[in-house]
């Protein structure tokens, strides 16, 4: 499939050459342009959407975590509810079944996996959780600008996923790299698929 913008660095119908550095604004706001490797924007220069602040991104964040994290202490706690259950009427204690502790361990895991769909499923499918819907933002494509498609998702929320059990500084750094990233204010979890988080019209 042929791509809709021609390579950087060669312009096409109203489009400048990425990395030229021309300033535009649209009805929405103004607009950085395109960084080197990067078509512009889609549908002309001077069309892209404003970039969302860090502010209204840090309270959709807030809000998908208030949504998520209850979903996931629920499947883990839940789940070790149901073994105690399943030890119990068996009559027999964890260390006789060994065989029970694979689905107990497997718990966490599959509360991660609660967390990763949630985020995947909804920004392929629209580019918005509830939290991004409730402050009026949106993850696009920096090549399409529409919503990421399932594979790019899939790898953003795997990023933003590892970053945040690393450690709590690798979440906190990727929470606060907009604040300083130039020119889309994109999360380490953005730059590793190419997306960016910018005003919903």
């Amino acid at each position: 499939m042929a791509h809709l913008y021609p390579p950087p660095g060669q312009p096409s119908g109203g489009h400048f050459p990425a990395g030229t550095g021309h300033p535009h604004t649209s009805p929405h706001g103004p607009h950085p342009a395109a960084p080197q490797g990067y078509p512009a924007w889609p549908g002309g220069a001077a069309a892209g959407p404003a970039l969302a602040s860090w502010p209204a991104r840090a309270c959709a964040y807030l809000v998908d975590m208030l949504v998520t994290v209850p979903v996931a202490f629920g499947i883990f706690v839940g789940g070790m509810l149901l073994s105690i259950e399943v030890f119990d009427a068996e009559g027999k204690s964890a260390e006789e079944t060994p065989e029970m502790m694979l689905p107990v361990a497997l718990l966490p895991l599959l509360a991660a996996f609660a967390v990763f769909a949630y985020f995947w499923l909804l920004h392929a499918r629209w580019g918005r959780t509830l939290g991004k819907l409730l402050t009026g933002i949106r993850v696009v494509s920096l090549r399409t600008g529409r919503p990421p498609s399932l594979a790019p998702a899939a790898g953003r929320s795997l990023v933003h996923l590892a970053l945040s059990m690393a450690t709590c500084l690798g979440w906190l750094v990727d929470l606060l790299w907009p604040l300083w990233d130039e020119p889309y204010r994109q999360t380490l979890h953005d730059k590793a698929v190419g997306s960016c988080v910018v005003r919903a019209r």
